[in-house]
């Protein structure tokens, strides 16, 4: 639940607006770079806030796209003029192996997928 404080005013009307915004991250990941690691895909985890508790969305990305570029986008929705968010990475490699990029901060509407954690 989000609650503001009462807005004292002289208009006739009230102005009503939704305390959140819609926001799109693009996920990008350069094929190559994949293959190069031995990635078959990449799964994108995003954990979001927008006032009623927390929330989660995600976004699983190919590596065996013949385009010269792999993307994707996620969409949800924060608080108004908000932008941080938490995500997790999780990449599926040959082989049936995993490798996890634990949970991070990030406040980007651009995310990078393309390197593996050292």
């Amino acid at each position: 639940m989000i609650e503001s404080e009462w807005v004292n005013t002289d208009n006739f009307t009230i102005n009503v607006s939704p305390p959140i915004r819609p926001v799109a991250v693009d996920i990008e990941a350069s094929p190559e770079l994949l293959k190069q690691q031995e990635v078959r895909s990449v799964n994108v985890k995003f954990y979001y806030n927008h006032g009623n508790g927390e929330r989660m969305e995600q976004i699983n990305v190919r590596a065996d796209v013949a385009n010269s570029t792999t993307a994707s986008r996620v969409e949800f929705v924060l608080p108004d003029g908000k932008y941080d968010y938490e995500y997790e990475v999780t990449w599926r490699l040959s082989g049936n192996r995993e490798v996890k990029s634990g949970r991070l901060k990030g406040s980007s509407s651009l995310l990078y997928v393309d390197e593996l954690p050292k």
